[in-house]
Parts: C-alpha cells; structure tokens; sequence
C-alpha cells in the first residue's frame, strides 16, 4: 500500500475512532479493516470479522462512517462492510480466503427491544425480558406465555439479539420445537444423537426454545427436553422458552419437566390495549411509509384487538394499495381490511339491530327506516347509518337494505356525518351509542 494511502487510511480510523465510544470499539471495531477503494463507483470497502458485527456496526455507527468516507474520500463516497468468517486456520499467516456469509443465528433483525412497543398491559414482561438480555440466568428458565400473534417471538428473539450485542462471542440458539423434533428424528435415524446432544447442550450459551406447547404428549421428545435443560442450566446456560398456553395447561407433559418449568420465572403477554394498539399502528405505517388520517388509526386500533399480526398485516395491505394507486382514503381502507377485522356478533343488518340502535336514540324503529325528512330524525337516522358502517363494520350494501336507502345515499350520509363530527350534539350521540354497543357486542370501541 503506498505511504499516501496508508496514511489517509490511517486518519480515516482515527477519525471514526474518536467518534465511537470507547467500549463500542474495543468490542466491535476490532476487526475493522480498510479494504481498498473503487474509485469509478466511489465505494470505500471495509470488512469485519463476520456478518452479526456488520449488521451491528452498519446499524448503529453508519452515520459516523458516512461522514468519515466524505471527510476523507470526498462528497458522494458512500461504504461497504464485508465480512469474513476466521477460523483457527486462517489466524495463521497466509493470504486471508474470504468464506461465505456465516449465519450466526436464525434470529429475526427486526425482533429487537427499540421495536416492540411497550403498554403498561405488558411493562413487566418487557422489564424482565430486557432484564434476562442484561443479566443472563437472573431468571432461569424464563417462560414467556400468551395467545397467537402477540409477541412472545418477538420478546424471546430481542433477548437472544440483545445478549449478542452486549457480547458477540455468545452463542444463541433460536429454534422452535417442532425444528427440535425434527432435527431429533434425524439424528435417531443417521445414528447421530451424540451430535444432536453436543449442539444443543455444549455449543451454545443461550436456548431460545419456541412454541413449546408442541411436545404435547411426544413423552420422547420432553424426556429429552428435560436432559438438555438440566444440563444447560447445571451449567449456568440462559434457557428461554415460550408458549401459547400457561404453564399449568400443558396436558400431556412430564410432571419433571413441568416442575423445571415452574421454577424459573413465567410471565404471560397480553392482548395490546386500544392505546397501545394505536401506538403500533402508527409505528408500522410509519415504517412502511403509509399516510393514515387519525380517523384512520382509530378505526384499525378499534377494530383488530386481539392480534398484533393482523394489525401488521393491514398496514402491509394498505401499503402495497398506496404504493400501487397513490391515494388512500377511509372507505377505501375499510373494505381493503375487511377480512381482517374482529369479528363481531351477528347483530347484523336486520331488524334487531334497528331495534337496538332505536332504542338508544330513543325514536320509533319504523320512523328510523322511513323517508321522513324532519331535521332530528333525519339526524338520528344518519348517525345511526354512520355507526353501522364505521363502528360495526357492516357492510355499505347491507346498511343501505337495512335503512332502505341507496348505495349513494349511504355513502353520502357518511361523508356528511364525517364533517360533523366535531359538532356536539353528533359527538355526543355516537358516544351513547359506542357505550350502550360496547356493553353489548364486546367493546368495539377499545
């Protein structure tokens, strides 16, 4: 390398270095290792030891590094970290061979502590996870309990990810139990258990086991469950498992195994409350780049409760919508995520209903669905219209059949109580009729 490069190269390091924080480089930075220039694309190559380190350093130093290419390589450079996996062999003098990407761990970039969005519902099991990542085998076994889709992967692998910033020798298994059985299978049939014992009980520091309730009555399975996780913990591992159902509801498990369970530390997630299901909202579509009004948000959050995947998954509807047509309006939302909102009791559109809405706005069913013009009924039936569409999610056609208008008058009305809202009286009769349904149909309204 010549002496003009050698030095830019070298103030190039000194100038990040003053940048990072000393514990970050001492842990992080030092593999670090200019790697030339491409000086047609204006690329600065660096590499490291192996890809979790790139990942960590890209992510929370990339700035800096932005600014010291420009600094010294000129406006427009731009990096790329590489990577290279050393083994035993090639520590030893020679010409480097660059490997292929090494897969530290199965564990999902964007399961992490800073993106799982934390209401005073689950404070505790976020506390504690974060407090498991920071101090390995405080709680031991932890079990992290709850229903589908409301973050109990998410917690687990933030807990693995967390341990390998803070120590990126660790060694973290993330693998759900039916991989465990079917690794397990293979092993029994290649003759190779001595294998599958040695990486699951001496190649590792830390068991992310998931989906536990799996090994439901596989007696086979738990009984080597149980072996691994003795041995793990004999030897001061951090063992981590979820489940969908509580601890005591585990039918068809050894009662050891159960007795393990128990001993350590169980927490169950539970369902996002209506503000925190707007947090998340807000957050996703804010990731993916989607422009919702507040009506909006309220609507999803008030509408898919018990699910953080479904909320996702109608962001990501909505999403692939935008980017396709350009424009997102209420109604157009409303029947893109149909099929992924609550279900509610089949106090559909039919007289019941009528009857039910009648009787909170205290006015005759008949005059609801008459054509009667008068200025407070005429008021009352278009808030009630209004309600069956934003708060029951019934479909336009069938509020139209109900209240015996037109599809165009339907949607007209909705757009013209929309403009109202603000106004008092509307305000305070969709209240009645939010509480009066809530009591009734299961709390729509968060």
């Amino acid at each position: 390398m010549p002496a003009e490069v050698r030095v830019r190269v070298k103030s190039f390091l000194e100038f990040l270095r003053e940048r990072v924080n000393t514990k970050d480089w001492n842990l992080w930075f030092g593999t670090l290792r200019f790697d030339g220039v491409d000086e047609e694309r204006k690329i600065v190559h660096l590499v490291v030891g192996n890809l979790f380190v790139r990942e960590w350093i890209v992510r929370k130093y990339g700035r800096v590094i932005k600014r010291a290419v420009e600094n010294y390589y000129g406006h427009g450079y731009d990096f790329v970290v590489d990577f290279e996996n050393l083994g035993e062999d090639e520590r030893k003098p020679g010409p480097l061979v660059r490997k292929k990407p090494l897969i530290l761990s199965t564990l999902n970039p964007n399961f992490t502590f800073e993106n799982f969005i934390v209401g005073e519902e689950n404070r505790l099991i976020y506390s504690a996870s974060l407090e498991v990542a920071e101090n390995p085998g405080i709680y031991n076994p932890f079990i992290i309990t709850g229903g589908v889709g409301l973050g109990k992967t998410h917690l687990m692998q933030a807990i693995g990810r967390r341990m390998m910033e803070n120590n990126p020798d660790v060694k973290v298994l993330y693998i759900t139990s039916e991989t465990f059985m079917n690794e397990m299978i293979e092993a029994l049939k290649d003759e190779s258990m001595h294998r599958f014992r040695e990486k699951l009980r001496k190649k590792l520091d830390v068991l992310l086991l998931d989906d536990v309730q799996f090994l439901m009555d596989k007696r086979w399975l738990q009984n080597e469950l149980f072996h691994t996780i003795n041995e793990l913990m004999n030897m001061g591992k951090q063992i981590v498992i979820c489940s969908d159902r509580n601890v005591k509801e585990l039918r068809g498990f050894h009662e050891r195994l159960i007795s393990r369970f128990q001993m350590g530390l169980n927490l169950s997630i539970k369902p996002p409350s209506y503000e925190t299901r707007r947090r998340i909202v807000m957050k996703f579509a804010g990731d993916h780049s989607v422009v919702l009004t507040n009506e909006m948000v309220d609507y999803i959050a008030k509408n898919i409760t018990g699910n953080v995947r479904r909320l996702k998954g109608a962001i990501l509807r909505l999403c692939v919508s935008q980017e396709t047509d350009g424009t997102l309006n209420f109604q157009k939302m409303v029947d893109l995520i149909s099929d992924l909102l609550d279900p509610l009791p089949r106090c559909g559109a039919d007289v019941d209903l009528i009857t039910k809405i009648s009787r909170v706005l205290k006015v005759d069913p008949n005059l609801l669905t008459s054509g009667s013009r008068k200025r407070e009924l005429n008021l009352l039936r278009m808030i009630g219209i209004y309600f069956c569409v934003r708060n029951l999610n019934i479909p336009v056609n069938e509020v139209a059949q109900l209240f015996k208008r037109s599809r165009t008058s339907i949607l007209y009305t909705l757009n013209k109580v929309e403009s109202m809202k603000n106004d008092f009286e509307v305000r305070s009769i969709l209240s009645k009729l939010e509480e009066d349904f809530t009591g009734e149909i299961g709390g729509f309204a968060g």
